[in-house]
């Protein structure tokens, strides 16, 4: 069976002469998710399970002040600007990571698919800002979806 991208119409697998049936390329997919995600309520963020940033949609991009092709890959600390990520060893490999709430609540529920509603963090940005967040994650295929829910500044 040949398999074609259905946006692109990129072959995927298969011989011309089989039949057809559909997927999505790489591209495609990369290229539809911030849509899909742009349908939800609230910033949101799409994590791997070691908390790199897959996509975003536009209220997260303006919620930390980037465009998407600077969050793609980019760890969690990254994205936020955390102070500890700028360390020696980076984002989740630090002293000071082993408590970090953001990180371990999209660790749990990306290993226990346990929904994490309202989790607290005080996040200290490399810029000496103090910035109390609220969020929540939530299991999908792709990994997990960081929901940003309040942003105060201390």
């Amino acid at each position: 069976m040949q398999r074609v991208c259905a946006w692109c119409r990129k072959v995927l697998s298969g011989a011309p002469e089989q039949p057809q049936t559909h997927g999505v390329c790489p591209d495609c997919r990369a290229n539809l998710i911030p849509v899909f995600l742009d349908t939800l309520d609230g910033p949101v963020l799409l994590l791997a399970s070691d908390g790199r940033a897959l996509s975003a949609n536009e209220q997260a991009r303006k919620a930390v002040g980037k465009d998407l092709p600077e969050l793609r890959e980019k760890l969690l600390g990254d994205v936020f600007d955390c102070l500890n990520a700028a360390m020696p060893g980076g984002c989740g490999n630090t002293p000071r990571c082993h408590g970090c709430a953001l990180r371990e609540s999209v660790r749990d529920t990306f290993r226990t698919g346990a929904e994490h509603l309202e989790v607290h963090s005080l996040l200290k940005k490399k810029t000496g800002e103090n910035i109390h967040l609220t969020v929540a994650t939530r299991r999908v295929k792709e990994g997990v979806l960081l929901t940003i829910k309040g942003q105060d500044r201390l």
